[in-house]
């Protein structure tokens, strides 16, 4: 009972965060969406203070700084600001505030002597949240329709999304918040779109802007800057 109670509260928020996600990401252009959501080391500080009164350092501001710097750089280009979109920005918003509640629970119960502990269950009362949310809709709106016609696609693009970005990407997330102070991973995390540049490229032959190199050297400056001291829990 109480590993269910210390991993429910960030389960909820994960499966909201997932909701609110999806949803925005469909009504706002994908730039809105992942500049919107790479605020989250804008709000962390404040997050830190107020659950766990934890100080972010002068160094880690500096860094934050340099990197949010590179990364608005890159989004701005081809950041859209239209009235259409306000209601996809506005959940997006939304989705990356429950993201940062959700990441502040992992440093919160660093004590667990397993990082398995605590991510099993909270990925699969996450999923069963989601999936009640969405039986429910469903039946609210007088169908209740599965995976469709086609389900082999639908089953691996779910299989991959629960164990690359969930599995892999969130519990190397939630273990570096619980032997490393807050500010710093999701200051690193940031380096996710330089990652995924190599992959367009590689997988995708798309050639990154020259502005995107430029935005990840800020980036990798900004992440060598936090790090450079007090990175411990």
């Amino acid at each position: 009972l109480n590993l269910l109670a210390r991993t429910l509260p960030p389960a909820i928020l994960l499966g909201i965060h997932f909701v609110f996600w999806i949803i925005g990401a469909r009504m706002t252009p994908s730039a809105n969406a992942s500049l919107i959501v790479n605020m989250v080391p804008i709000v962390m500080p404040f997050l830190l203070f107020l659950v766990l009164r934890e100080r972010v350092t002068r160094l880690e501001i500096g860094g934050t700084l340099v990197a949010m710097v590179g990364v608005l750089l890159l989004g701005y280009s081809d950041f859209s600001f239209n009235r259409t979109h306000a209601w996809g920005d506005l959940i997006c918003f939304l989705s990356m505030l429950f993201y940062a509640g959700y990441l502040i629970f992992a440093r919160k119960n660093k004590d667990l002597p397993s990082i398995y502990l605590y991510a099993v269950p909270v990925y699969i009362l996450a999923g069963l949240f989601c999936l009640l949310l969405a039986i429910s809709s469903q039946m609210i709106s007088g169908s209740l329709i599965w995976l469709g016609p086609n389900a082999q696609p639908e089953w691996i693009a779910i299989l991959g999304l629960a164990f690359v970005p969930t599995v892999l990407g969130h519990s190397i997330i939630n273990w570096a918040l619980q032997h490393i102070r807050g500010q710093a991973v999701v200051v690193l995390n940031l380096a996710q779109f330089i990652f995924a540049g190599c992959l367009g490229f590689l997988l995708l032959n798309e050639v990154p802007s020259h502005l995107f190199y430029f935005a990840s050297t800020l980036v990798i400056i900004g992440a060598i800057v936090v790090i450079q001291r007090n990175t411990s829990a």
